[in-house]
C-alpha cells in the first residue's frame, strides 16, 4: 500500500471526522434535578395522600356522630350534632353501630388510604419504567388492589359482629354505607368552601395586576433586530430584577423569592412558563427507558415498506428506505431533496409514526437569520422568554432519551441553512455530551428549569434533524459545509404504486435499540468497508481531485465507515451505497463546471465506473455523470 492510500486508511478509521484540537473536559456541576430523582414520590402524591387521610379521620368522626347510642350506652357526642342532622335531612334510617359496627367502619375508612397509597406506588413504578398508567395491562394491577381492599375491610370487619345474623350484618353495611356518604358530602362542602377562601385571597392580593403574567404567547409580536440579536451573551439582569421587584411586591412574590440564598426561584415561572410547565408534568423524573420490540433491521425496512403502502399509501424503493435508516447511523442530520411532491416530508413523518417516536414538524420562514429562530430569544418588553415549539419540543426530549425524536425542518433552504443552523452544524460535530447549545445568559442567582443548566440545552442523542430541501427558483442553494456533514437523499420522482404484502403495523423502537442495531453491523466482519473496497473506491475519488479539485475530505471516509455496514446489514447491496456516496459527496460538486477540462474528464469517470464495479452497477453517478456530459 503506497503512501497515500495509508492516509487515507488512517483517515477511515479515525474516530473524529475531521482533526481539532482536545478541549478539557467541562467541570461537571450538580444538576439541580438530580436531587429529585432520588425521591419515589412526589409532592403532588404525598398532597393526594394527604387528602385520602384526611377522609378517612373525617369518615371515622361521622361514624361516631351519626350512630344512635342503644340501650344502656352513651356517646360521646350529642344526639343533635350536625352530622346526625345532616343525617337525618337526607332521610337516611337512625341506626344503632354499637362497638362492631364502629369497628368495621374503621377498617373501610383506614382501608381506602391503603388503597390510595397502592394505587400511588403502583402508578409511580408504571411513570419510572417508561409505561402509561393507563394502558390495559396496567389495570391487572389496579382492579385485584381495589378487590383485596374491599374484601380486607369487610372481611375483617363482618368476623368481629355478632351475633352473625342477616339483620345484624345488614345494619352494618348500612351504617358504613351511611358514614361514607355523610363524609363525602361534608367532604365535598369543604373542599367548596376552602377552594373558595383560597380564590378570593389569591385575586384580592394581586387584584390589579394582570390576570396571568405568562399569557402573552408573543406569536403576532415582530422580532425586531434590537430584541433578538446577540441574545446568547445579552445581559439581561435588570429585566430579571424588574420581574423580581414585580413579584416582591405579592404575597406570592414574597413567598418565592425568600429562599434564604437571594435566588429568585419564582421568576423562572415567568420567563420560562413553558419549561416549567413541562419540569412539572414530568416532576423531574426522566424516562431513562423505553420497551422496544425484537426486530432486525431488514424486517423494519420491509415492515416501514409495508406500513407506507397500507396506512399511508405512500410507495418508496427498498434502497430510499435504506438510505434514510442507515444515514441516521453516520449523521444526525439529513437532507431529502428533490422536486414538491415526491414525499419528502411524509417520509420522517411516518417513520416517527411507525417506531412510535416522535415527529416535530417545523415549517421554516424565508425570514430567519440566526439560531434564534429556532431556540427563541429573551423579549425586554414582556420580560418573558419566546419559547419556540422547536424549543419546547428539544426540552422535552432532555425528559425521554431514549424515544426517538425526528425534528422536521420543512423547506429547510427557503432561507440561508448556514445561518440559522450553523450552531447546531458546528456542536454536532462534537462527542455526544458536549451537545450544549447556550440559550441565554443567565444572572447568578437566578433558578433556571431543571433541563437548562447555566442557560444551556442539551441536544439528546434521540434527536434527528431532517431537512426537505425544494430545488426551484424560490430557494436558496445549500452551502458545501451543510452537505458533507449531513446525508443527503434525492428524491427525483415518486415510486409506482404496488401490492403491499406482509404486516404492516405499528413497531415499538427505542434510541438506544436502534443504536444497538447500528453497533451490530458495524461490528459484523461481513458487513464491514474493507481496505480493498476503499482502494477501489479511492482510485475513482483520487482521480476526480487531482483533475478537478474536489476533495474526498476525512469526514465522508468516517461516514462511508458507519453507513456501509449498516446499508448492508439492511439488505441493499454494496455498489449501491457506493454509487450513492460518490454521486452525492463527489460529483454533485462537480454541477456548473464549464472548463474545457469537464467533458473528457467526466467521461473518464464514467470508464473508471464502469471497469471496477461494471456498467449499470452506478445508476445514480452514470445518470449524473451523462447528465453534466450533454449539457456541455
Amino acid at each position: 500500500m503506497d503512501e497515500k492510500e495509508s492516509k487515507g486508511m488512517e483517515a477511515l478509521t479515525s474516530n473524529s471526522s475531521e482533526p481539532r484540537k482536545e478541549k478539557p473536559a467541562p467541570k461537571k456541576e450538580a444538576d439541580p434535578s438530580k436531587g429529585v430523582k432520588k425521591t419515589f414520590f412526589t409532592r403532588g402524591n404525598l398532597l393526594t395522600l394527604g387528602l385520602s387521610l384526611f377522609f378517612t379521620f373525617l369518615m371515622i368522626f361521622t361514624g361516631v356522630c351519626v350512630s344512635v347510642p342503644g340501650e344502656g350506652e352513651s356517646s360521646i357526642v350529642s344526639v343533635k350534632n350536625p352530622l346526625s342532622l345532616l343525617r337525618q335531612s337526607l332521610g337516611l334510617p337512625s341506626l344503632s353501630a354499637h362497638l362492631a359496627g364502629q369497628m368495621i367502619n374503621v377498617l373501610v375508612a383506614v382501608f381506602i388510604t391503603l388503597f390510595v397509597f397502592a394505587i400511588m406506588v403502583e402508578y409511580r413504578r408504571f411513570a419510572l419504567d417508561g409505561k402509561k398508567w393507563y394502558a390495559k395491562r396496567n389495570w391487572l394491577w389496579y382492579v385485584p388492589t381495589l378487590l383485596i381492599c374491599l374484601a380486607c375491610s369487610f372481611g375483617f370487619g363482618l368476623l368481629i359482629q355478632a351475633p352473625y345474623t342477616a339483620e345484624n350484618l345488614l345494619n352494618a353495611l348500612s351504617f358504613v354505607g351511611e358514614s361514607f356518604l355523610v363524609a363525602l358530602i361534608v367532604y365535598l362542602l369543604l373542599a367548596v368552601l376552602v377552594g373558595s377562601l383560597l380564590l378570593l385571597i389569591v385575586n384580592f392580593v394581586r387584584y390589579g395586576k394582570p390576570l396571568s403574567a405568562v399569557g402573552d404567547t408573543l406569536e403576532d409580536e415582530p422580532q425586531d433586530d434590537d430584541v433578538a440579536s446577540g441574545f446568547g451573551d445579552k445581559d439581561v439582569t435588570s429585566s430579571f430584577s424588574s420581574v423580581a421587584s414585580g413579584l416582591a411586591g405579592s404575597a406570592e412574590g414574597q413567598a418565592t423569592l425568600s429562599a434564604g440564598d437571594g435566588s429568585s426561584i419564582g421568576v423562572r415561572e415567568i420567563v420560562f412558563p413553558a419549561l416549567t410547565t413541562i419540569d412539572k408534568h414530568y416532576d423531574g423524573y426522566a424516562i431513562e427507558s423505553i420497551p422496544s420490540d425484537q426486530i432486525s433491521l431488514p424486517e423494519i425496512i420491509a415492515r416501514f415498506r409495508c406500513f407506507l403502502a397500507k396506512k399511508e399509501k405512500l410507495y418508496y424503493s427498498e434502497d430510499v428506505l435504506r438510505f434514510f435508516l442507515a444515514g441516521l447511523s453516520s449523521s444526525h442530520l439529513e437532507i431529502l431533496e428533490g422536486l414538491s411532491g415526491t414525499g419528502k416530508s411524509s417520509l420522517p413523518r411516518s417513520f416517527a409514526k411507525f417506531v412510535s417516536g416522535v415527529a416535530v414538524f417545523i415549517p421554516v420562514q424565508a425570514t430567519w437569520r440566526d439560531k434564534t429562530s429556532l431556540l427563541g430569544y429573551f423579549n425586554d418588553f414582556s420580560k418573558t422568554y419566546r419559547e419556540t415549539d422547536f424549543l419546547m419540543n428539544l426540552y422535552e426530549a432532555s425528559y425521554n432519551p431514549d424515544r426517538l425524536y425526528l425534528f422536521v425542518l420543512d423547506e429547510m433552504n427557503i432561507s440561508r441553512v448556514e445561518y440559522y443552523f450553523a450552531d447546531f452544524l458546528s456542536v454536532l460535530e462534537y462527542p455526544e455530551d458536549e451537545w450544549k447549545l447556550r440559550v441565554m445568559t443567565l444572572p447568578a442567582d437566578f433558578v433556571p428549569p431543571a433541563k437548562l443548566d447555566k442557560g444551556l440545552i442539551s441536544i439528546p442523542s434521540s434527536c434527528y434533524f431532517i431537512g426537505t430541501a425544494n430545488q426551484d427558483d424560490s430557494t436558496f442553494s445549500i452551502a458545501d459545509k451543510v452537505y458533507d456533514r449531513a446525508i443527503t437523499i434525492d428524491f427525483l420522482d415518486r415510486s409506482a404504486p404496488f401490492v403491499p404484502e406482509g404486516d404492516g403495523e405499528k413497531i415499538v423502537l427505542s434510541a438506544s435499540a436502534l443504536k444497538k442495531l447500528f453497533a451490530d453491523a458495524l461490528n459484523d466482519p461481513s458487513f464491514a468497508f474493507t481496505s480493498s473496497d476503499y482502494k477501489t473506491f479511492s482510485a475513482i475519488a483520487d482521480y476526480i481531485y487531482d483533475e478537478f479539485g474536489v476533495a474526498f475530505g476525512n469526514r465522508i471516509l468516517v461516514q462511508m465507515e458507519k453507513m456501509v455496514p449498516v446499508f448492508l446489514a439492511c439488505g441493499g447491496k454494496k455498489e449501491s451505497i457506493l454509487d450513492f456516496f460518490l454521486s452525492r459527496k463527489v460529483l454533485s460538486k462537480l454541477e456548473g463546471r464549464f472548463e474545457d477540462n469537464v467533458k473528457p474528464g467526466l467521461e473518464h469517470i464514467l470508464e473508471m465506473i464502469a471497469s471496477s464495479y461494471g456498467e449499470g452497477n452506478f445508476p445514480l453517478s452514470e445518470s449524473m455523470l451523462k447528465r453534466m456530459i450533454k449539457r456541455l
